[in-house]
């Protein structure tokens, strides 16, 4: 069978990889929308990286999941020439498993790169905050400081003129 033929369904697609509410969506779009999010994890924002990097981690592992199964021939096929009812037995061929695996590396080595910038870009961030903090920090130390020492001063001058 010819592989441009061959649709990959995702059996019970939408309740289990978008959650109870999620509006039913075709594996294409499902892939187009996972590798958008690939895509967006080296632009955010530091300040939202924590927030937002765990829910696109859990999307993400749940796609890879999903798409390793597409891999292994654990779901079913729709032949596109058949009706969509028509389910058939077809199994992906040693080629198209090949291929399904090699699609599915580039996108994990995009995500672990992808993921090394963003959270390379948090890290600079938190330095940055840190280091403000710390200059705070000293500079409230030196003005604590002088004002001891000023007091002292004060006091030791309105003694001698009181002698």
């Amino acid at each position: 069978m010819n592989t441009k033929y061959i649709l990959t369904f995702f059996v019970l697609l939408s309740s289990s990889a978008y959650g109870q509410d999620a509006p039913e969506k075709n594996i294409f779009e499902y892939t187009r929308e996972m590798y958008k999010k690939v895509n967006s994890i080296s632009d955010l924002n530091p300040e939202d990286f924590n927030g937002k990097i765990a829910n696109i981690r859990n999307e993400i592992d749940r796609y890879v999941e999903h798409k390793k199964g597409v891999c292994q021939g654990e779901f079913s096929t729709v032949i596109l020439e058949q009706s969509q009812a028509e389910k058939s037995d077809y199994k992906l061929t040693k080629t198209e498993q090949e291929l399904c695996y090699r699609e599915l590396k580039a996108l994990q080595i995009t995500y672990i790169n992808k993921l090394f910038t963003a959270r390379k870009n948090y890290l600079d961030f938190l330095h940055t905050e840190r280091i403000k903090q710390l200059s705070t920090v000293r500079e409230d130390a030196l003005k604590q400081l002088q004002a001891t020492f000023n007091k002292k001063v004060r006091r030791r001058k309105s003694r001698r003129k009181k002698k």
